[in-house]
Protein backbone atom coordinates (compact mmCIF):
# COMPACT_ATOMS: atom_id res chain seq x y z
CA UNK A 1 0.00 0.00 0.00
CA UNK A 2 1.92 3.62 -0.71
CA UNK A 3 1.48 6.45 1.07
CA UNK A 4 -1.01 9.33 0.52
CA UNK A 5 -0.92 12.80 1.95
CA UNK A 6 -3.36 13.83 4.06
CA UNK A 7 -3.62 17.25 1.61
CA UNK A 8 -5.81 15.30 -0.84
CA UNK A 9 -8.72 14.29 1.91
CA UNK A 10 -11.58 16.73 0.89
CA UNK A 11 -14.99 17.03 2.77
CA UNK A 12 -17.67 18.28 1.04
CA UNK A 13 -21.49 19.22 2.56
CA UNK A 14 -24.84 19.45 0.58
CA UNK A 15 -26.06 22.87 0.11
CA UNK A 16 -29.07 22.97 -1.45
CA UNK A 17 -28.71 20.46 -4.30
CA UNK A 18 -24.61 20.51 -4.76
CA UNK A 19 -21.96 19.83 -2.31
CA UNK A 20 -19.80 22.37 -1.32
CA UNK A 21 -16.03 21.73 -0.81
CA UNK A 22 -15.00 23.22 2.66
CA UNK A 23 -11.14 24.45 1.53
CA UNK A 24 -7.99 24.58 3.66
CA UNK A 25 -8.61 21.09 5.99
CA UNK A 26 -5.13 20.96 7.89
CA UNK A 27 -5.90 18.06 9.88
CA UNK A 28 -8.69 15.19 9.17
CA UNK A 29 -9.51 12.38 11.62
CA UNK A 30 -11.88 9.57 10.89
CA UNK A 31 -13.32 7.08 13.35
CA UNK A 32 -15.42 4.72 13.26
CA UNK A 33 -16.97 2.77 15.93
CA UNK A 34 -18.72 -0.87 16.03
CA UNK A 35 -21.16 -1.63 19.28
CA UNK A 36 -20.84 -5.50 20.03
CA UNK A 37 -23.78 -7.77 20.90
CA UNK A 38 -22.60 -10.61 22.68
CA UNK A 39 -24.02 -13.77 22.47
CA UNK A 40 -23.00 -16.00 25.68
CA UNK A 41 -21.15 -15.47 28.72
CA UNK A 42 -18.74 -17.99 28.96
CA UNK A 43 -15.21 -18.65 28.96
CA UNK A 44 -14.21 -17.07 25.56
CA UNK A 45 -16.57 -14.07 24.47
CA UNK A 46 -18.61 -14.60 21.08
CA UNK A 47 -19.95 -11.78 19.28
CA UNK A 48 -23.15 -11.82 16.65
CA UNK A 49 -21.18 -10.10 13.70
CA UNK A 50 -22.91 -7.60 11.62
CA UNK A 51 -24.98 -6.77 14.87
CA UNK A 52 -24.99 -3.52 16.84
CA UNK A 53 -24.63 0.11 16.32
CA UNK A 54 -22.13 2.05 14.65
CA UNK A 55 -20.75 5.67 14.88
CA UNK A 56 -18.81 7.79 12.50
CA UNK A 57 -16.92 10.66 14.06
CA UNK A 58 -14.89 13.05 11.67
CA UNK A 59 -12.71 15.99 13.38
CA UNK A 60 -11.74 18.69 11.10
CA UNK A 61 -8.95 21.48 11.92
CA UNK A 62 -8.33 23.71 9.25
CA UNK A 63 -7.93 27.75 8.05
CA UNK A 64 -10.90 29.30 6.12
CA UNK A 65 -10.50 29.83 2.83
CA UNK A 66 -13.93 31.94 2.22
CA UNK A 67 -16.89 33.01 3.61
CA UNK A 68 -19.22 30.60 1.78
CA UNK A 69 -17.49 27.90 3.90
CA UNK A 70 -17.73 29.62 6.98
CA UNK A 71 -21.21 30.44 6.70
CA UNK A 72 -22.37 26.37 5.56
CA UNK A 73 -20.50 25.46 9.09
CA UNK A 74 -21.42 28.14 10.78
CA UNK A 75 -25.19 27.35 10.03
CA UNK A 76 -25.42 23.90 10.24
CA UNK A 77 -23.57 24.22 13.92
CA UNK A 78 -26.83 26.00 14.74
CA UNK A 79 -29.07 24.46 13.62
CA UNK A 80 -28.10 21.32 15.34
CA UNK A 81 -29.63 19.60 11.73
CA UNK A 82 -28.40 16.72 9.96
CA UNK A 83 -26.48 17.57 6.84
CA UNK A 84 -25.13 15.47 4.36
CA UNK A 85 -21.55 14.93 3.63
CA UNK A 86 -19.03 13.28 1.63
CA UNK A 87 -15.06 12.67 2.39
CA UNK A 88 -13.10 12.00 -0.37
CA UNK A 89 -9.73 10.31 -0.19
CA UNK A 90 -7.30 11.04 -2.21
CA UNK A 91 -7.37 7.13 -3.54
CA UNK A 92 -10.64 8.01 -4.77
CA UNK A 93 -12.73 6.13 -1.66
CA UNK A 94 -15.22 8.18 -0.11
CA UNK A 95 -17.33 7.93 2.52
CA UNK A 96 -20.63 9.88 2.82
CA UNK A 97 -23.54 10.08 5.21
CA UNK A 98 -25.39 12.30 7.51
CA UNK A 99 -23.41 13.91 9.97
CA UNK A 100 -24.39 16.46 12.78
CA UNK A 101 -22.21 19.19 13.81
CA UNK A 102 -21.48 18.02 16.95
CA UNK A 103 -18.64 20.86 18.28
CA UNK A 104 -18.03 23.98 15.63
CA UNK A 105 -14.95 26.35 16.89
CA UNK A 106 -14.02 29.36 15.23
CA UNK A 107 -10.57 31.04 16.13
CA UNK A 108 -9.38 34.69 14.84
CA UNK A 109 -5.61 36.05 15.79
CA UNK A 110 -4.99 39.85 15.56
CA UNK A 111 -2.96 39.63 12.55
CA UNK A 112 -3.69 35.64 11.73
CA UNK A 113 -5.63 34.08 9.15
CA UNK A 114 -9.08 32.68 11.47
CA UNK A 115 -8.87 28.92 11.94
CA UNK A 116 -11.80 26.35 12.94
CA UNK A 117 -12.04 23.44 14.41
CA UNK A 118 -15.10 20.88 13.87
CA UNK A 119 -16.22 17.60 15.13
CA UNK A 120 -18.92 15.55 12.77
CA UNK A 121 -20.61 12.78 14.15
CA UNK A 122 -22.92 10.38 11.92
CA UNK A 123 -26.78 10.59 12.14
CA UNK A 124 -27.56 7.09 10.36
CA UNK A 125 -26.37 5.20 7.60
CA UNK A 126 -23.03 6.04 6.35
CA UNK A 127 -21.73 4.32 3.24
CA UNK A 128 -18.25 3.26 1.98
CA UNK A 129 -17.44 3.65 -1.57
CA UNK A 130 -14.45 2.51 -2.84
CA UNK A 131 -12.16 3.94 -6.02
CA UNK A 132 -13.58 2.29 -9.67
Amino acid sequence: MTAKPGRDVVLQIQVGAAMQTLGGMQVTTLGLRNALNEVNRTRWREVLAGRGGQALRIAVRGVFEDSASEATLRAAAFAKAAVLFQLVFGNGDAVSGAVVVAAYEATGAVEGLETYSISLESSGPVVLTPAM
